[in-house]
């Protein structure tokens, strides 16, 4: 069974690691790419955050109240 504590810093993480996704997600979509190398790795790096932050919201740690306890 997982205290409340733990299940809030759990929670606390995965928010602070989503809102660092999304924020990088924004920046790269707001930065124009110089040529085809930038390009590349800015499509690769929009790919594996938009990819991680889907991963984090499904199987996002479940609130205690929602585990029964």
């Amino acid at each position: 069974m997982v205290d409340k504590e733990t299940a809030v810093k759990a929670t606390e993480g995965t928010l602070d690691q989503g809102k660092a996704l999304v924020r990088a997600i924004e920046a790269l979509e707001t930065i124009k790419p110089s040529g085809p190398i930038e390009t590349t790795i800015t499509w690769l790096l929009l790919k594996a955050y938009r990819r991680r932050l889907r991963a984090l919201v499904t199987t996002r740690p479940r609130a205690p109240d929602a585990c029964g306890s």
